[in-house]
């Protein structure tokens, strides 16, 4: 596997151990039945590329095959796909997704994100440039490997191998042109012909992702492009870290991983909008019992991370999505661009603790500790949770709006507010859970495991004090019902106007 390797290649020597101690122990800390780990890894930093939201229309699907002695296509021969109407099914699919379950969302994919990475100025810009998306020399590597696949396709015999150059050469060629022009009048089918490929709901310097539906069994799906060519490529990392997960609640389902032509492919679970959406479309506010709703499952996805092995870094609302159909209320978590192997995988010893390291993750949300050049752990995620807790029931953070005349100062600010803010102003107007909850998580130490069922618990006695029923009925179920409600109202009333006059 390229992680083992990369663990091998870095080896296990010289690893130092630090006792650090938190500025923060003196806060208040639950009772020490809290196991802590002490142990020390190198460690391994895999990020993947994120990508905004971008709505266009139109479905569409290609049909390709490969073919033994197949003449090679000159340039511009006039060889096109044939252009016809869309599948008014598969349009009707597609107005289904759109529709879901407020039928006022574009959905989002379990890829599509937007973030927000900063790197201190006083770190060189190779290491920037690392710690931002991507590592040089495993970028490498990655393409040495696929180099080294494609060349070895079919070394029997020269004419063989020229002639499947050649499919694939038409192959990508179709598919470029497809991609380039008016989606709905092409009939696109990817990765093997299972899928049809239809409009774009998201895009990024690093690929474009499409809605899919498989042929079969009708299913939507969403399909991320990449070009091979790419001068980072990030697909199969991404990949990697999908496949390491699967099978966990809240983990979108990874469905097919190839390459098709001169272009990456990567087919997932289409996902509903992220908590960020729907924060905006219940007017920026959410009530208590929403919150709760969602701070309990967000508690068990970052848990199940962790117990891969892995820390996620970016912890925001954006990066939280909800599920579809009778999946509607599963909260899911996405985007492993700027995760992280925090411990060995077999022996469990973590990774060494660092200082002096660049902020990487969105700094609204970014734990005390990252904003001091401290290298994360577990807690940072955890702190990161609280942040976003404070923000869906306030509305905003004391550190947002702030003014500055670039991004560096912009993000110092930030930093100096988050310091400045003691956690009861913070806290102030809610519940003391949400205080208990911060300094706890503020408390512990950088190798120390969190009590994820005490931090759980927390929320659902709250949660219960509370007279709340776990019926999960959110905020936007409320608003659509009552929109609904008044859709029905005013056609009622119309044919009654329409009588009187």
């Amino acid at each position: 596997m390229f992680i083992s390797r990369r663990f091998k290649h870095n080896g296990m020597k010289n690893i130092e151990t630090h006792n650090y101690n938190n500025n923060s122990d003196s806060l208040p800390r639950r009772p020490s039945s809290r196991r802590v780990s002490n142990v020390t890894n190198n460690s391994m930093n895999l990020t993947v590329p994120k990508h905004n939201i971008m709505c266009d229309t139109g479905s569409a699907c290609l049909s390709t095959s490969k073919r033994k002695g197949r003449q090679k296509t000159p340039p511009n021969s006039g060889q096109r796909a044939k252009s016809k109407s869309p599948n008014p099914s598969f349009c009707s699919v597609l107005s289904r997704v759109k529709d879901w379950e407020l039928g006022a969302f574009t959905p989002k994919t379990a890829l599509a994100d937007n973030v927000e990475v900063y790197h201190k100025s006083n770190v060189s810009s190779s290491e920037s440039e690392g710690e931002k998306s991507y590592s040089p020399s495993r970028q490498g590597k990655e393409s040495n490997n696929n180099n080294s696949s494609n060349n070895n396709v079919n070394t029997a015999s020269p004419s063989n191998k020229k002639d499947e150059n050649d499919a694939q050469e038409n192959k990508s060629n179709l598919l470029k042109s497809a991609l380039s022009a008016n989606i709905e009048e092409m009939d696109i089918r990817i990765a093997n012909n299972k899928y049809r490929l239809g409009r774009k709901i998201g895009g990024g310097s690093f690929g474009d992702i499409y809605l899919a539906i498989d042929i079969i069994s009708r299913e939507e799906a969403a399909i991320k492009l990449e070009q091979v060519k790419a001068k980072h490529p990030q697909l199969n990392i991404e990949c990697k870290f999908y496949k390491f997960l699967q099978g966990g609640v809240g983990i979108p389902q990874l469905k097919y991983y190839g390459t098709e032509g001169d272009y990456h492919v990567l087919v997932m679970e289409l996902l509903g909008p992220s908590i960020e959406d729907l924060f905006n479309f219940c007017g920026r506010k959410f009530s208590l019992k929403t919150v709760l709703l969602l701070a309990d499952q967000m508690i068990s996805r970052i848990e199940f991370i962790h117990s891969k092995n892995f820390i996620h870094r970016d912890i925001k609302p954006d990066n939280f999505l909800m599920g579809l159909g009778k999946k509607g209320n599963l909260v899911y978590v996405i985007d492993f661009g700027l995760a992280k192997r925090y411990r060995d995988g077999r022996t469990h010893q973590h990774i060494p603790y660092r200082e002096n390291k660049n902020l990487t993750g969105t700094a609204r949300y970014a734990s005390i500790n990252t904003h001091l050049g401290i290298e994360q752990s577990r807690r940072d995620d955890m702190e990161a949770l609280g942040y976003i807790f404070m923000y869906l029931i306030h509305g905003a953070l004391p550190w947002q709006g702030l003014k500055a005349r670039t991004k560096a100062q912009k993000y110092e600010k930030i930093s100096e507010k988050k310091l400045s803010t003691p956690i009861d102003e913070l806290c102030k107007g809610a519940p003391s859970e949400f205080s208990t909850y911060l300094n706890y998580c503020r408390s512990l130490r950088f190798e120390e495991r969190p009590d994820y069922s005490y931090l759980r618990q927390l929320v659902r006695n709250l949660f219960h004090r509370q007279g709340f029923s776990y019926d999960y009925v959110f905020d936007w179920n409320l608003i659509k019902e009552e929109s609904e409600k008044d859709d029905a109202r005013t056609k009622t009333e119309r044919p009654v106007a329409a009588a009187v006059h």
